[in-house]
């Protein structure tokens, strides 16, 4: 019975030297690069961020597992964005909510399931800022909050997932810029220098 041993060795020779071929690395993650965003001149004499989002680095929560969190990305945000031009008054970036959670979603069962690769979790971004600003006696106030989902493949790698988390607070700061150029020219508008 040489045979069967022989397919048998053979099997086990490929499944081990597959099990050592060397591994394809994760592309480099794009940065959340905040250099894109044209800076607006403020006529405050500071810009102050002030983090009061606490994660609980506990289940759902994953926003510590972010190659950039979103509180991270609200501050490199607020310093490219945001410049202090003037000689009297603050502005303040206050972050009330950083969070991303992850949900885990129904797969499918039976034969079907065998053979179809379903989006095993879910990950909801959230952030919520307001921008005070305040000189001589005249206030502006901004506030926004932005939410983002995203979803996952089975069999997603490590790099996969640092990947979507990376583009989710991207695709966050991105949404976040666009509601704050709003109030450059609302309520915050004062207080921009032209």
């Amino acid at each position: 019975m040489p045979g069967p041993f022989r397919t048998a060795a053979v099997l086990l020779l490929a499944l081990a030297a597959a099990a050592c071929a060397p591994t394809r690395p994760p592309p480099p993650l794009a940065d959340i690069d905040v250099t894109r965003f044209r800076p607006v001149a403020l006529d405050v004499a500071s810009v102050t961020f002030d983090n009061r989002y606490v994660s609980s680095l506990a289940s759902p929560f994953v926003e510590h597992f972010a190659p950039t969190t979103p509180v991270n990305a609200v501050r490199q945000w607020a310093e490219q964005r945001l410049r202090a031009t003037g000689t009297r008054g603050t502005a303040r970036v206050i972050v009330t909510d950083g969070r991303i959670t992850e949900q885990s979603l129904p797969r499918t069962q039976g034969i079907t399931g065998i053979v179809s690769r379903d989006q095993t979790e879910r990950y909801d971004g959230r952030i919520e800022i307001t921008i005070e600003a305040e000189r001589d006696g005249a206030s502006g106030t901004f506030s926004a909050a932005v939410e983002r989902s995203r979803t996952i493949a089975e069999g997603a790698t490590l790099g996969d997932r640092e990947a979507l988390l990376n583009a989710l607070v991207r695709q966050l700061v991105d949404d976040l810029d666009a509601r704050a150029e709003e109030s450059f020219r609302g309520p915050l508008g004062a207080f921009v220098r032209r």
